[in-house]
């Protein structure tokens, strides 16, 4: 019987087509380009073209090995897929594309390339049971003898986050892998400038690896001169630079150029080969055995409903500045101009800086929830949701940490050298020139001190808010609304 296979633009692993049994010889690939794929949320311009040009390489390279290829432009997914005879297709995580599916004859097979199946999420993650990251790394190394000996874990312990928590210590520079858009990137490029103009980003430095060649390529690169002093410096920041030691592999891991297994592995073989010490490649391999598949159980178990959580009942819109970067905070003005060059930064730049002040500022968490979802290249509904909403705002009221990740200025300042070309003075708590995350702070710990006083983590901040002297705490409050208004 004849097949037709449907690919998502991110299910670009050889995996889907081992697991499907392709046979090229009768079963049919279909590629779909429709629009809503690419405005449910108005999406960065590079995250666009990312995945159209990964896409058509993909199709263009089953064409050339004389494969039965079709390729679909439409309107919307279903209007593509409606009428296609024996169609099968693999299950995505995300609901609103889930929701596309209901009214389509498709055969759905479980995801391949994650390392645990949907189908055992509501085991992992019962329902009235606190939820916790550690426990579940924990079983995932032994499950899969990641970094194991004997049953026990390499180095004695299966965390070194303590060993992984470096601030700024002067200007960092390693060697970067760069890629030049070819004429498929380049067709694409102009194609989304066409048809999606007023979308956000720009296109001037695109450079992520569109096929499956350049990104085994990119993760060699990044096993041999990053890995090493990823864990050193994965916490710090540096203006001009959201890369870092960071293995900018999580765009080509989302899209099924790269599976999230075999980055594990090869990271793993790195440390046995003496390429990198434990410690940076445990914090590495956490990120993707642990929180990557962590965070996709909590979307899948906590269902649509968990968008919409506001639990500090935050309202305000978001700022004109998160797509433009002009404002006079220099933290914030560079990262948020790197989201629009890149649609990339790093995840400290993402929790401690834009998080950050967005729960600080009282931003609807829905608005910035949206806004995750638009600007980066590697964005999901599935990743960004218990990313933003919880860990980044606390919006689910600590479903996914036990604290808010809150900070004042000196955090930023201990963490990255942004503070030195900024127009404020992160040493000062009152006044014009001081920096806003210290009155933002402070204003956040007075109005929400009677939930925080009942945080074992937040408890003393309130005592110190409280043992503040009166006319103190009346210049902080002031200074704090002046930056909200």
């Amino acid at each position: 019987m004849k097949r037709t296979l449907f690919l998502w633009s991110y299910q670009l692993h050889p995996d889907y087509l081992k697991v499907f049994q392709f046979n090229p010889a009768e079963d049919r690939l279909v590629y779909v380009n429709s629009t809503d794929q690419w405005t449910y949320y108005h999406f960065h311009k590079q995250r666009i073209v990312y995945h159209l040009s990964a896409y058509r390489h993909h199709f263009e390279t089953a064409k050339q090995n004389g494969w039965n290829v079709t390729w679909i432009d439409a309107s919307t997914l279903p209007e593509a897929l409606q009428g296609q005879d024996a169609l099968y297709g693999f299950e995505p995580t995300n609901f609103y594309e889930k929701a596309w599916l209901n009214n389509i004859s498709i055969n759905l097979l479980p995801d391949p390339t994650f390392f645990i199946l949907a189908s055992e999420w509501p085991t992992l993650l019962p329902p009235q049971k606190n939820w916790k990251l550690d426990p579940l790394y924990r079983q995932f190394r032994q499950r899969f003898n990641i970094l194991m000996e004997k049953g026990e874990p390499l180095g004695g312990q299966y965390s070194f986050d303590r060993e992984n928590r470096s601030g700024y210590k002067g200007d960092y520079l390693v060697p970067r892998l760069t890629f030049t858009p070819d004429t498929i990137t380049t067709h694409w490029s102009q194609w989304v400038l066409n048809h999606f103009p007023d979308h956000p980003g720009s296109l001037d430095a695109f450079n992520y690896p569109v096929t499956r060649d350049d990104a085994l390529t990119m993760l060699d690169h990044f096993v041999t001169y990053r890995l090493a002093t990823f864990g050193l410096v994965q916490d710090a920041m540096q203006q001009h630079d959201p890369w870092m030691s960071h293995s900018l592999l999580s765009a080509a891991i989302n899209l099924g150029l790269l599976s999230p297994r075999e980055v594990v592995l090869h990271a793993e073989t790195a440390f046995h080969k003496g390429l990198a010490p434990l410690s940076a490649v445990e914090g590495f391999i956490r990120q993707i055995l642990g929180w990557r598949e962590y965070v996709r159980g909590v979307y899948l178990q906590k269902g649509p409903r968990y968008l919409h959580l506001n639990y500090f009942q935050h309202e305000r819109p978001l700022p004109d500045f998160f797509y433009d970067g002009k404002t006079n905070m220099n933290c914030l003005s560079s990262t948020l101009q790197e989201t629009i060059h890149h649609g990339y930064n790093h995840h400290i730049q993402r929790l401690m800086v834009l998080s950050n002040y967005a729960n600080l500022a009282e931003i609807s968490p829905q608005d910035i929830n949206r806004w995750f979802n638009e600007m980066y290249i590697d964005s999901f509904e599935w990743i960004v949701a218990a990313n933003v909403i919880g860990m980044g705002l606390f919006a689910d009221g600590g479903m996914m940490s036990t604290k808010p990740y809150i900070a004042s200025g000196a955090y930023l300042h201990k963490m990255s050298n942004y503070c030195d070309q900024c127009d404020y003075q992160v040493t000062l708590k009152t006044g014009e020139k001081a920096c806003p995350f210290n009155s933002l702070y402070w204003q956040f710990i007075h109005e929400k001190k009677a939930t925080l006083q009942r945080n074992p983590r937040m408890s003393m901040m309130v005592k110190v808010w409280e043992k503040m002297d009166d006319t103190l705490k009346k210049e902080l409050l002031e200074t704090a609304l002046h930056h909200v208004h």
